[in-house]
């Protein structure tokens, strides 16, 4: 269960803890009366407060305010004159802020105050009256340069900015003496921020394009160094690059590309010879000529060989195997026959002679490629060190064009970030922004009527002060705790009149449920009110009752019926003398309506060291404290810290209604005082005839009625 700390904290305690004189205290309603006796005080503080504001009407200086707008698009651009994609937009609201701060820097206002002459400027009154006693002091005058920045200094007070947390746009308010110079300062001061900004782009941009000359100087010497030490070696160990490669490398590639071209045309030979030899070999005739015995003269030897071929065929057929004419046919075809293979012999012979030359030029080949590789082998060590230079040279050459490119590229006509427009032109209105007339006589009327009301007071307390005050009641306590402890037999007091108190009702917020009757006396006993004020009269009614007591007291709170609000009175008068400094013990024996016991289970919970009673803390103030000591208390577990039995000022027993009142009396025969509370409106003579009928008459001090709802007050 949480524990709740309502009441705990530094409440009020306007009375007095110790046995001495009491500090002078009213109510509300002595307040008050003590103000309005005192009617007279009301005419001569309305007087000052409203002298002091017709005094400062005329005397402040007449002040005119104009107001513009300025737009600050934090977004960055690409620089003009460069194609590129555009930049990831993350606009920063620290750019704003820190544009903000450039407006009012030294070196904006310094040339507002040049251009406005504001150093110049003749001084007000103020400043004159200063000027008179700097003279006759002897003082030397300030410079030109100390009342330039004089003029600057006040001219950034006289400069307020804002801006919304929704957008970029800035709004700034210039003051000036007169209107036109309240705008002449805004425009100029616009006009100085932008030219500032521009100037400070400028700057950076003539910053950067330095450092970057620097840089490109110092590689551009480095690059010709590096450079110039590869075509050096070069020359010195005969070095030639082409495509990339020295001399020997080129020329070895040259030759091994020869020497498989000519190893390539040796094998095609070969080949082809062999088919050669193999086709002559076996003796085939004209019909059957192998492809690489093919030749235009062959193919035309063929081609007769075939006409003459069908010739023999029709003779042999027509005229007959004797006839001249096919005989003459036959040796025809015999003729070319014999022609056919003497070409290709001749192709063999000549197949033979390309085959040597394809032989010869392989060997060649061969041969100058194993020369070239000699050749390169002596020159590779060379060759790593050029590679070496050449490669240092080229990384130096990559870095001096990217920076002449990047130099390139601040040349050109930046876009500064964040972009600042001028959205809104200044402008003032006719009438002065100050001195606020009405502002001045509304405040210098409020204060008047505090002053009167302050005044009041003092006159009072010291009246007050001045009167002798009897002091307040000596006691020395023994402070038993519990109901059941001993007591005394005999009676505290003598019956004194009894008084009545009429209770206003127990302010609490609309639609609180029952239990915020209890619940609301915390509040309402620490606040000013006409409720605390009454419970105040009540407690101060009991105490002198009980003025003359040797122990703690036991007081009985009894209500004359069920709802009459006895529950909340008692625990009123415990908080009531909490604020005294006092500790005090509520015992709940309300049995019909534990209302008190209900409420206080969400406090934190303590046992009393002596009698092992349970019960609960209420409230700790100081010195003051209120435990509550619910109902069935004796049957719970013990749990909580454990309090002293014999440290309480005052015990308050809620009996719930007159007749169990009576019952405990007659239990504990240790009460001594006891407050009857009963519904405004109740019958009085009937609530006195109760209590004489129960025997209670000779223990009520006080009796009580309260403005109780229904069932919030018990």
């Amino acid at each position: 269960m949480a524990l709740r700390a309502e009441g705990y904290g530094s409440f009020d305690r306007p009375y007095a803890t110790a046995g001495g004189d009491r500090a002078p205290s009213m109510d509300m309603g002595e307040m008050s009366r003590a103000v309005f006796s005192r009617l007279r005080l009301l005419v001569p503080c309305l007087a000052l407060t409203l002298g002091l504001a017709l005094a400062y009407a005329l005397v402040a200086p007449k002040s005119y305010t104009a107001t513009m707008s300025l737009l600050l698009d934090p977004r960055e651009r690409v620089p003009a004159g460069i194609d590129a994609a555009p930049l990831p937009q993350n606009p920063d609201p620290a750019l704003v802020e820190s544009q903000m701060r450039l407006m009012t820097s030294q070196i904006v206002l310094l040339k507002v105050v040049d251009e406005q002459r504001l150093a110049d400027e003749a001084p007000g009154l103020i400043g004159s009256l200063f000027e008179a006693v700097r003279s006759i002091t002897g003082e030397a005058a300030p410079t030109a340069e100390v009342r330039r920045l004089a003029a600057a200094e006040k001219l950034a007070k006289s400069v307020s900015m804002k801006r919304s947390e929704r957008n970029y746009v800035i709004d700034v308010e210039v003051k000036g003496r007169t209107r036109q110079q309240a705008l002449a300062i805004a425009q100029a001061l616009a006009d100085a921020y932008l030219a500032a900004k521009a100037r400070l782009t400028d700057d950076i941009s003539d910053r950067e394009r330095a450092a970057i000359d620097r840089k490109l100087n110092d590689l551009r010497v480095r690059v010709e160094i590096a450079e110039r030490k590869a075509q050096e070696y070069r020359d010195k160990n005969e070095l030639v690059v082409s495509e990339g490669r020295s001399s020997p490398e080129q020329r070895l590639k040259d030759a091994n590309s020869a020497l498989v071209v000519a190893h390539g045309k040796r094998a095609d030979l070969e080949a082809r010879y062999a088919q050669i030899k193999s086709t002559l070999a076996a003796g085939l005739d004209a019909q059957t000529v192998n492809e690489d015995l093919r030749s235009p003269v062959i193919e035309k030897l063929r081609s007769d060989y075939a006409a003459l071929a069908r010739d023999e065929a029709y003779a042999q057929s027509v005229l007959g195997p004797r006839h001249p004419s096919y005989l003459t046919i036959q040796k025809q075809m015999e003729s070319t026959r014999a022609q056919i293979r003497a070409e290709q012999h001749r192709i063999a012979q000549a197949t033979e002679r390309e085959l040597k030359t394809a032989r010869e030029a392989e060997r060649t080949a061969t041969k100058f490629v194993s020369t070239l590789e000699i050749s390169t082998n002596k020159v590779g060590d060379k060759r790593v060190e050029l590679n070496d230079l050449d490669r240092a040279a080229s990384a130096l050459r990559a870095s001096y064009e990217k920076a002449l490119a990047a130099r390139e590229t601040v040349r050109r006509d930046p876009i500064s970030a964040p972009l600042a427009m001028l959205i809104s032109p200044p402008s003032a209105p006719m009438s002065p922004s100050s001195p606020k007339t009405l502002a001045a006589f509304l405040i210098a009327l409020v204060a008047g009527l505090n002053l009167w009301i302050a005044a009041a007071l003092v006159a009072e307390y010291r009246l007050r002060s001045s009167a002798a005050l009897a002091p307040t009641r000596p006691r020395e306590v023994g402070r038993p705790t519990s109901l059941g402890a001993a007591a005394a037999s005999q009676k505290l007091w003598s019956p004194p009149p009894r008084g009545e108190h009429e209770i206003p009702e127990l302010p609490r917020s609309r639609g609180a449920p029952a239990r915020a009757g209890p619940g609301s006396v915390a509040p309402a006993m620490r606040a000013a009110g006409p409720y605390r004020v009454e419970i105040d009269a009540l407690f101060a009614n009991l105490l002198d009752a009980l003025a003359a007591s040797g122990r703690t007291p036991f007081v009985l709170v009894a209500g004359a019926a069920s709802g009459s609000g006895a529950s909340t009175v008692a625990l009123s008068l415990a908080h009531a003398a909490c604020n005294r400094g006092l500790r005090a013990l509520v015992i709940d024996r309300n049995e019909r309506a534990p209302a008190l016991s209900d409420f206080a289970e969400d406090f934190e919970p303590a046992t009393l060291r002596r009698s092992g009673v349970r019960a609960r803390i209420l409230r700790r103030d100081g010195d003051g404290e209120i435990l509550l000591q619910p109902l069935h208390g004796q049957d719970r577990p013990v749990e909580g810290v454990a309090c002293d039995d014999d440290a309480f000022d005052l015990v308050l027993i809620d009996a719930g209604q007159f007749r169990a009142a009576a019952r405990i009396a007659r239990d504990s025969r240790s009460i001594d005082a006891m407050v009857a509370v009963a519904r405004k409106g109740a019958d009085v003579a009937r609530v006195e005839d109760d209590l004489d009928r129960l025997g209670l008459a000779d223990l009520c001090v006080a009796l009580t009625f309260t403005a109780a709802r229904g069932r919030s007050l018990r």
